[in-house]
């Protein structure tokens, strides 16, 4: 009887802990908030998605960038690449069209910006932080 008691306090106590702790470990990556500020030639790029390309798992995440240029969006712990691309025009399928989608003009997103291999923008994540993008225009060095 004594046995079973202590057994089950015993347990019990073990239970608790697991739930206070997490138990089995978790395989869930560690996530942080990444906000920032994207400009061309010093202005806000007031249309567009920022891009982080996480390294090592090539997990993509997006935002828009809203009407002062700013973004917000929560990435995986690591080093990300970074795109900056145009908003995308979707044109609906039609009888005489199967549809389609298209960047829409965006002078102020140089082609070299629209990917993460060539844009030279990195981002290393190890907390909640910021980082600001500034797009130049001519050609990439």
């Amino acid at each position: 009887m004594m046995f079973s008691r202590k057994f089950s306090s015993l347990l019990f106590a073990g239970a608790l802990a697991c739930i206070a702790v997490g138990c089995g470990g978790t395989d869930a990556p560690r996530m942080h908030k990444v906000t920032g500020l994207v400009t061309f030639d010093g202005r806000p790029v007031e249309e567009g998605t920022v891009m982080f390309l996480h390294d090592a798992t090539q997990d993509s995440r997006q935002a828009p960038l809203d009407a002062e240029g700013r973004y917000e969006l929560e990435v995986r712990e690591g080093q990300h690449k970074i795109a900056v691309e145009p908003v995308i025009i979707e044109t609906p399928p039609s009888a005489t069209s199967p549809g389609s989608s298209d960047y829409k003009k965006a002078p102020n997103i140089p082609g070299r910006y629209r990917s993460p291999e060539t844009s030279g923008f990195t981002a290393d994540v190890t907390a909640p932080a910021e980082f600001n993008f500034q797009m130049q225009p001519g050609k990439a060095k």
